[in-house]
């Protein structure tokens, strides 16, 4: 689960939606996918829900864009990202979204 590992998976999106849109559209897409709040390595997301909770937000609502392909990242969120935002709002420390 490294940055490597995102870029795969992004690519793997722009490649599955290449065919369907023009040049423009794909690059408008791509740029709005790669630069999302939630993107990036379990250990970045926990940290940006941190951010995002100490900026006063009270719960997340996720999208998992290549879902209908992949699951991967939903599994990802789930067995890791999760557990870990538990962790941290039963010490106190931790974003309100998985409470």
């Amino acid at each position: 689960r490294d940055e490597s590992e995102v870029q795969e998976r992004l690519a793997g999106i722009e490649e599955r939606i290449r065919p369907h849109l023009s040049a423009e559209q794909v690059d408008s897409t791509m740029q709005m996918l790669s630069s999302g709040p939630l993107v990036g390595t379990p250990e970045q997301i926990v940290e940006t829900l941190q951010g995002l909770e100490a900026d006063g937000m009270t719960y997340a609502i996720t999208y998992f864009h290549e879902a209908a392909y992949d699951t991967g990242s939903i599994d990802l969120f789930g067995t890791e990202v999760i557990p870990r935002v538990r962790e941290l709002v039963g010490s106190g420390d931790g974003p309100a979204a998985a409470r």
